[in-house]
């Protein structure tokens, strides 16, 4: 018996890292009623066909070489022949920050110590850890990074790093080789209606750090629908190669 204790002692030992958290309380799970109601199915209030995508917005910050590269582009369906966007044909995720601007539904789910976004395009999640943690020192760089929230009183705040420098690199347009930091403020501002607020932090693309604003309206009798890339993409490119969004029922 005492050889069959010490083994289980030891497998626990394994999977369980040191300082681990220990499993939530009743209380723990009661004190996410005190927290503002982000419940709920929110969509974007911006019109699919012209996202607020901050890299291409005429009063971004943009470095004078990289505006003067871009030229007149207004939008992610007027790129330039040839230069289609790899997920419109590879089916790879969007990543942040234009996730948060794409025109699919998400959800705020409540946990202790973890805040999750549930996005129903390509069917990311987005876990935004509110245990106090810090940052990892050196991160493995990913679509959604590393998100570390806390609440400034009914304002859900969220710090990420670790992001994959190609999520604003547009296309081969613009060169980017280093990570990025994303700043985002969440908060009601109307029984169901929620503001983002997004301070984006890229020192090799920005003069300073572009300030992005969107809206969503809560649909409480929505549920998020399942999202394939392979059999229902939206994200495509025209005949000229231009990156567009198929916005047609599928069969």
């Amino acid at each position: 018996m005492t050889h069959l204790i010490t083994s289980a002692a030891l497998l626990l030992a394994l999977v369980a890292p040191a300082g681990a958290a220990t499993a939530p309380t009743a209380q723990d799970y009661a004190a996410l009623a005190r927290l503002p109601d982000f419940g709920g199915v929110w969509y974007p209030d911006a019109d699919p066909r012209d996202p607020p995508f901050m890299m291409l917005a005429p009063k971004t910050p943009l470095r004078p070489e990289l505006r003067a590269r871009l030229g007149g582009i207004k939008g992610g369906d007027q790129l330039p022949p040839g230069k289609g966007d790899s997920q419109s044909r590879a089916c790879t995720p969007g990543g942040m920050p234009g996730e948060m601007f794409s025109p699919f539904a998400l959800e705020f789910l409540y946990t202790p110590g973890r805040v999750t976004i549930a996005l129903e395009y390509d069917e990311q999640v987005r876990r935004i850890y509110t245990d106090g943690r810090a940052h990892d020192p050196d991160p493995d760089l990913t679509f959604n990074g590393e998100s570390i929230g806390r609440w400034q009183g009914d304002t859900l705040v969220v710090d990420t790093t670790g992001l994959r420098p190609a999520n604003i690199a547009q296309n081969g347009l613009i060169p980017v080789t280093k990570p990025f930091h994303l700043t985002e403020r969440y908060h009601l501002i109307g029984p169901n209606k929620l503001a983002l607020d997004m301070a984006v932090d890229a020192p090799e693309v920005l003069t300073r750090p572009a300030q992005v604003h969107t809206t969503y309206t809560r649909h409480r009798d929505w549920s998020l629908r399942e999202y394939v890339c392979e059999e229902n993409p939206r994200d495509t490119v025209d005949a000229n190669g231009n990156a567009t969004i198929n916005l047609e029922p599928t069969p």
